[in-house]
C-alpha cells in the first residue's frame, strides 16, 4: 500500500462518482486503506469477467465500506452482471491488500499460512 496515491487525484480519474465520494467522505486516514480496497475490488472483477484492465475502473462500480464485505454494485453495459459475483478483501501480508472475484455466491474461502 501506498497512502500518498489516496490522497492525490487517482481516485478522480478511475473510481465513479460515487465511489469518489464515499471514500473522500471517509476520515482522512481510513482513506488509504479504503482506496486500495476499492482499486483492488474493482480489478479483481475486471479480470474475473475476463476483460482485465482493457475495461475503465469507472465501469465497474464497487461498495467498499469499513466492517461490511464489500460488493460489486454496477457493471456499464450489463443490468445484471454486477448480482452474478462475489467480492471478497484480504491482507496477504502487512503493508498490503487484495481481492478476490468469484463467480456466485455459494463459495467458502479457504486459506492456509505456509509460514515457517
Amino acid at each position: 500500500m501506498r497512502p500518498e496515491i489516496a490522497m492525490q487525484h487517482i481516485p478522480e480519474h478511475f473510481f465513479s462518482r460515487s465511489e469518489v465520494s464515499a471514500l473522500r467522505a471517509l476520515p482522512l486516514d481510513e482513506q488509504p486503506l479504503a482506496f486500495c480496497q476499492f482499486w483492488t475490488c474493482k480489478e479483481a472483477a475486471a479480470k474475473a469477467r475476463g476483460e482485465g484492465l482493457t475495461l475503465s475502473l469507472d465501469h465497474i462500480e464497487v461498495s467498499v465500506e469499513p466492517d461490511t464485505p464489500p460488493r460489486l454494485l454496477r457493471v456499464t453495459g450489463s443490468a445484471d452482471e454486477a448480482a452474478r459475483w462475489s467480492l471478497y478483501n484480504f491482507v496477504p501480508a502487512p503493508g498490503y491488500v487484495a481481492a478476490l472475484a468469484v463467480e456466485g455466491h455459494d463459495w467458502r474461502l479457504a486459506a492456509w499460512d505456509w509460514t515457517w
